[in-house]
């Protein structure tokens, strides 16, 4: 877009917004506010903490899993070992 096209467009708007009665400006504000509710709902409901572990939980199985769903023996019996010898270690290391 042009600059004139952008200042005709900006124009236009801004003579829309000087026409507006208070009724309309009033009915705009009650839409912005049910809007701006209805966001804060999805963002509530995406950042609940169910939520966000349901979500890490299923990130971190796909890691284990296979394109068919199944899972990958390889990287599963990999990370086995490592939390053994993690576990032991630690256990180890407050022996000491």
């Amino acid at each position: 877009m042009s600059d004139t096209t952008t200042e005709r467009a900006e124009a236009a708007a801004a003579r829309a917004r000087a026409s507006r009665s208070p009724d309309q400006i009033e009915a705009e504000i009650e839409a912005t506010r049910e809007s701006l509710a209805d966001d804060i709902d999805v963002l509530q409901v995406r950042l609940s903490p169910a939520n966000l572990a349901q979500a890490a939980k299923e990130k971190v199985l796909g890691v284990f899993r296979r394109p068919d769903g199944s899972l990958d023996p390889v990287r599963t019996g990999v990370a086995v070992t490592v939390a053994v010898v993690l576990v032991a270690y630690l256990v180890r290391r407050r022996r000491l």
